[in-house]
């Protein structure tokens, strides 16, 4: 068993850079493949692949050519295999995604989000090798292209499902509860309905108190708009041409509840 092991280890253990410097030296001294083999501990296999790889041309006395060892361009022939061998990064397979993607999030007022810029790209680019929306995260993260994490009106945070203990009660009867709402409007496979929890009117179902959750999309609608009217400024800052293109940007927003299609293209009429 122990010859065995032996005989693994020497066959997988890579070969360092001073290994490389240790065979060009016994070359040197003519020690043969097999006794190199013997003092580096290594297969003789491992020594005679890399003699071939590492051997280049030179002239010799005599006005002769032979292949020659040397360890310095071993290693750069080496490290130049590593390289080919190395899978490509999603950048370097489809940089024109990651130019547009950088124009359309610095786009203001901005249309897409990262996440269906990604589904926007694929479905317009069906042939193409597009990277995830996680794997776009990452490579802003690691400052692989030109968009920053500041770039970004808000960052993506983890779903966490929490349990509430409060009594889910109404202070006033404003009109139809939330968990009254039939499961084609809490599916959302109807419109028309809408969320609220101090408006009155037909088909309204209303939240309970501090139970944020309950209207996600109310919530989810009022961070977006937050990118472009920061809470606390005046609606007085802004004219209706600047109110009119964040409503154009919103509603042409692709959407992931939407399939990654638009308001706007669901509704032309918006």
């Amino acid at each position: 068993m122990t010859n065995i092991k032996c005989t693994i280890s020497k066959a997988y253990q890579q070969l360092s850079n001073f290994d490389r410097v240790r065979i060009e030296t016994l070359l040197n001294q003519g020690f043969s493949q097999a006794r190199i083999a013997r003092e580096l501990n290594r297969s003789r296999s491992t020594i005679s692949r890399e003699i071939t790889r590492g051997s280049v041309l030179q002239r010799i006395p005599g006005h002769k050519v032979a292949l020659i060892y040397f360890a310095d361009t071993a290693a750069y022939l080496h490290a130049q295999r590593r390289e080919r061998c190395r899978p490509k990064t999603m950048l370097e397979k489809n940089p024109e995604f990651y130019a547009a993607c950088a124009a359309a999030i610095k786009q203001r007022p901005r249309v897409h989000s990262v996440d269906s810029f990604v589904h926007t790209f694929k479905r317009e680019h069906a042939d193409e090798v597009v990277p995830s929306t996680p794997t776009v995260y990452r490579d802003i993260e690691a400052g692989r292209f030109e968009l920053r994490t500041h770039d970004l009106p808000r960052k993506p945070s983890l779903r966490i499902k929490r349990s509430h203990s409060h009594t889910r009660t109404n202070k006033t009867k404003l009109g139809t509860s939330i968990d009254e709402r039939p499961i084609e409007v809490q599916d959302r496979r109807q419109g028309g309905h809408w969320e609220g929890d101090s408006v009155e009117g037909t088909d309204v179902y209303f939240a309970h108190p501090y139970s944020p959750w309950e209207r996600g999309t109310n919530e989810n609608q009022n961070g977006l708009l937050r990118e472009f009217i920061p809470k606390g400024r005046s609606l007085h800052h802004y004219d209706i041409i600047d109110i009119q293109s964040f409503q154009d940007a919103l509603n042409s927003r692709p959407r992931r509840i939407l399939g990654y299609r638009s308001a706007a293209e669901l509704m032309p009429e918006l």
